[in-house]
């Protein structure tokens, strides 16, 4: 069906919280749709215009995606969730922390859509790749790895701060671009600190593995529930863990591909 677009941050920048808000409303309210689907992070919308949706297009329904409940579920998502119709949510440990704030129209979900997530069979053209934006822990394992000699190339916006990772640097893929680096890359990197450095589902695992497509990822215990360790999905402890187990893989291709199918 139709899709329209508003992008949050773009229209703050241009035209301030306030006018974003009341341009988003106007939106709604001439485009009448079934759903508005969201990805809040932080208090971009006021929660009066979320209350206001209602009153615009009385038929609409609000979903929102609340993706960092590890760090935002005590003082934002159990709040923000009582504005939407419905919340869905990648961390499911939380999911009874909404029940007993009473909160029974929230769901979990692990999602990659496999008609644009899909094998292309394209040749592996990168050894190593990382797609995401830059945080300290992340600029230093891939520093770590270009320091002993390992080709990595990086994707993303952000990086183009750091003037020394230039030559590595490929920049912002749009959803295409994004797909395709995915399966030209013998090894995607996926890292799992979320902001507070605690380590966190990052949905990068579902849609690399969707590609048919090797995933590298920091270790997260939730994923132990998703996938077999080592035969579905190889994660790394330290620094030093991820270079020895980049360098195995790298040598090692029919391994390396069995595990990715």
């Amino acid at each position: 069906k139709d899709i329209i677009t508003f992008d949050p941050q773009e229209e703050l920048y241009h035209y301030g919280q306030e006018a974003m808000n009341e341009r988003f409303l106007k939106l709604v309210a001439r485009e009448k749709p079934d759903f508005v689907f969201l990805w809040l992070i932080y208090d971009e919308f006021f929660l009066d215009t979320l209350k206001k949706i209602r009153e615009v297009s009385p038929t609409t329904r609000t979903i929102n995606f609340f993706g960092d409940d590890d760090v935002l579920f005590f003082n934002y998502s159990r709040y923000y969730a009582l504005f939407c119709d419905y919340g869905l949510i990648f961390h499911g440990e939380y999911l009874p922390r909404y029940r007993a704030e009473g909160l029974r129209h929230v769901f979990q979900t692990h999602v990659a859509n496999t008609e644009h997530f899909k094998p292309l069979k394209l040749p592996k053209k990168y050894d190593v790749t990382f797609i995401g934006t830059p945080k300290r822990d992340r600029y230093n394992c891939i520093r770590y790895l270009l320091d002993n000699a390992i080709a990595v190339s990086v994707f993303g916006a952000g990086w183009e701060a750091y003037p020394e990772l230039r030559s590595i640097y490929g920049g912002k893929p749009d959803d295409k671009a994004y797909v395709r680096i995915i399966n030209q890359s013998k090894i995607n990197l996926s890292f799992t600190k979320n902001y507070e450095g605690k380590p966190s589902y990052k949905g990068r695992v579902a849609e690399i593995s969707a590609c048919g497509s090797f995933a590298l990822s920091e270790y997260y215990s939730g994923y132990l529930k998703m996938f077999k360790n080592n035969r579905e999905i190889v994660m790394f402890d330290d620094n030093a863990d991820l270079l020895k187990k980049v360098r195995y893989y790298l040598a090692h291709d029919d391994e390396r591909e069995n595990i990715a199918q």
